[in-house]
């Protein structure tokens, strides 16, 4: 049986507005929607703000994305785990995930804005400029949506710092497998 070709990008990235819109621009290189199209991700923080606009724009772009996680996710790269469809969630052995009470939890009323300017995407006008009022539900929300889990227990799980191993990160719903061989994928 021939094998559909597969397509890898590895993103070790700090999540950031400039290093999202470089992630995105990129998956947009890369993407095919009928094959195999896979993110690898271990990202050590950054900003939760460009995270959940990267998970907007995977969720609406990149339908089929598979995505990996892999040594350490930030509360931040959460989203771009969450992103994909729970079946293709999956981490790397030994994988940490840093759950912790939001970033923005002290900016009260804060405004940020995220640009992302490129010809490239075909779904997005040339400039897509996001403005995000957070408070701190937003982020629970989207977890909870995309764990199964309720907000109460999402809520707990982030009052105050924690590390999750890799079969809390499965047994959450954070993804559905731990692998421990890339040759599952053919890489």
């Amino acid at each position: 049986m021939k094998q559909k070709f597969q397509r890898h990008f590895f993103f070790p990235e700090e999540i950031n507005p400039e290093s999202v819109t470089t992630l995105l621009t990129d998956l947009q290189e890369i993407y095919l929607p009928k094959k195999k199209t896979i993110l690898i991700t271990g990202c050590p923080g950054g900003d939760t703000i460009s995270g959940l606009f990267a998970y907007n724009q995977i969720k609406l772009n990149f339908p089929n994305l598979i995505v990996i996680g892999s040594a350490e996710i930030s509360s931040a790269a959460t989203p771009l785990l969450l992103a994909a469809k729970p079946k293709n969630r999956f981490i790397t052995q030994y994988t940490r995930a840093l759950m912790h009470p939001a970033i923005f939890k002290k900016k009260k009323n804060s405004d940020k804005a995220i640009t992302c300017s490129s010809k490239k995407f075909k779904t997005l006008e040339k400039s897509v400029q996001v403005d995000m009022k957070l408070d701190d539900a937003m982020y629970d929300a989207i977890v909870s949506k995309e764990t199964g889990l309720s907000m109460k227990d999402v809520q707990k799980m982030n009052k105050k710092e924690r590390t999750l191993v890799d079969n809390e990160i499965v047994k959450y719903g954070f993804a559905s497998k731990i692998i421990t061989n890339l040759d599952e994928f053919s890489l």
